[in-house]
């Protein structure tokens, strides 16, 4: 996909705008936890956030339970079966019907929870290709279904493609 720096431009400017005006606001720290392999998709998270104005870090699968203790959201990229400690912590947090959607080749999802009172994001994908893509739709979709999920406390599911 070849995005233009404007059109990139403009959607974090929707972005920006929107989360500041609606009843909750969005704000930092945000902890993105990530294996090795899906490194790639943590930066290009964490770059979008950052251009957002969303303080954010990203943690390796050991500091996940740490995370909870500083951040205001946890955000985990990969699914059950991902390798480095991932798969680990998102076997616990998926239903068995969410795992099967993950399992299906070229499928991407993203889910919210909450773990306390802090939500919890998991980006995954059935490759490290489908979780880098789901980054994407995350960050022009997901952000406000975040917003909404932080603000109404309702489990909510969203398939992005």
């Amino acid at each position: 996909m070849g995005w233009s720096r404007f059109s990139y431009a403009l959607i974090l400017i929707v972005l920006t705008s929107s989360i500041s005006v609606l009843g909750i606001k969005l704000s930092g720290p945000i902890a993105i936890v990530s294996n090795d392999i899906d490194m790639p998709a943590a930066k290009k998270l964490q770059k979008a956030l950052l251009g957002m104005g969303l303080d954010s870090e990203i943690r390796s699968p050991e500091e996940y339970t740490y995370s909870f203790s500083w951040a205001r959201v946890v955000i985990i990229l990969g699914g059950h079966k991902a390798p480095q400690g991932i798969g680990d912590i998102v076997d616990k947090l998926l239903t068995q019907k969410e795992k099967e959607f993950l399992e299906k080749p070229y499928h991407g999802y993203y889910f919210f929870r909450r773990i306390g009172k802090t939500p919890v994001v998991i980006i995954a994908g059935s490759t490290r290709a489908e979780t880098f893509e789901v980054v994407d739709t995350f960050v022009l979709k997901g952000i406000e279904e975040l917003r909404k999920f932080m603000s109404s406390g309702v489990a909510v599911v969203v398939p992005p493609y």
